[in-house]
């Protein structure tokens, strides 16, 4: 769960240290209120890879980080690159490596 008051300006100055970033988002209901998740899609896979490992399960705004890789590769390809958790909802489908965030 990311802090509520975490946006999307928050999310990309935090994770732009890594590597070109292609998209980012908090996601938010219907009414505007965050839902504690938000997806960053980076260009290069080593870089959403750096910054899974450095900042999964480190606090931000007093809540740990839970953060998820997910590829766009078909499973039988992935191997062992996959990690479990996080939010299986997604709105991006722009493709890439990308991550996702909870706590």
């Amino acid at each position: 769960n990311l802090e509520y008051s975490v946006n999307d300006q928050d999310i990309r100055e935090l994770f732009a240290e890594f590597g070109p970033i292609r998209t980012y988002s908090v996601h938010y209901d219907r009414s505007g209120r965050s839902l504690g998740t938000a997806d960053v899609t980076y260009i290069n896979k080593s870089d959403a890879a750096r910054a899974l490992k450095t900042y999964n399960n480190v606090p931000l705004d007093g809540k740990p980080m839970i953060i998820e890789l997910v590829t766009d590769e078909p499973l039988s390809t992935r191997g062992n690159r996959s990690f479990g958790g996080g939010n299986r909802n997604s709105n991006n489908n722009s493709g890439g490596n990308r991550f996702r965030g909870s706590g």
